[in-house]
């Protein structure tokens, strides 16, 4: 309640001066004491006053336009700095990429060529397995060949005995030799 009384107060106040004012001079319009002279020196004056804030407004625009303008050339600058760090690293990723792909080959290549060399070792352990089976069978074969040979023989001479020999003939009869 005490905030609106205030404010009534301040507006009685502000408005019993104006209404003094304008009685003041409604009463001796001279008592201002304005002339022509005076109105054309403040009106002048007021011109310079406004010319001297256009010309800090236009240096204050010319500070704002420089001071942008470095701006955009340390951003300028900054930018290309950034781009040519990126290409060089670019570059430098390409060619370790290169290097790794080279390093890569050359692996490749030494696993194909311990491939070959693996296939050919087996291929020469295969080829000896055969050479040394083969030697090895072959007394073998000989062996078996004369055990045949004394046999048939030993079945030719039984079988002509076997002729004189009834008993001999029987006894190779059971046999199945006969």
């Amino acid at each position: 309640m005490g905030q609106p009384f205030i404010f009534l107060l301040i507006l009685l106040t502000f408005l019993t001066s104006i209404f003094s004012i304008d009685q003041a001079y409604a009463a001796n319009p001279d008592s201002i004491g304005l002339t022509s002279r005076e109105i054309v020196e403040r009106l002048t004056r007021l011109e310079e006053g406004q010319k001297a804030l256009g010309k800090r407004f236009d240096d204050l625009r010319q500070d704002i336009k420089k001071e942008f303008n470095g701006f955009r050339a340390e951003f300028r600058e900054s930018q290309n700095s950034l781009r040519d760090e990126l290409k060089d690293d670019i570059i430098g990723l390409k060619e370790s990429q290169n290097s790794l792909r080279d390093e890569l080959k050359d692996d490749i290549i030494g696993l194909r060529n311990l491939i070959y060399v693996l296939l050919a070792g087996i291929m020469g352990l295969i080829g000896f397995v055969l050479w040394d089976r083969r030697s090895a069978i072959s007394p073998v074969i000989n062996k078996t060949r004369d055990m045949e040979e004394r046999e048939y023989k030993i079945l030719v001479a039984m079988r002509e005995y076997a002729q004189k020999e009834p008993k001999m003939a029987e006894v190779l009869r059971s046999m199945g030799l006969l």
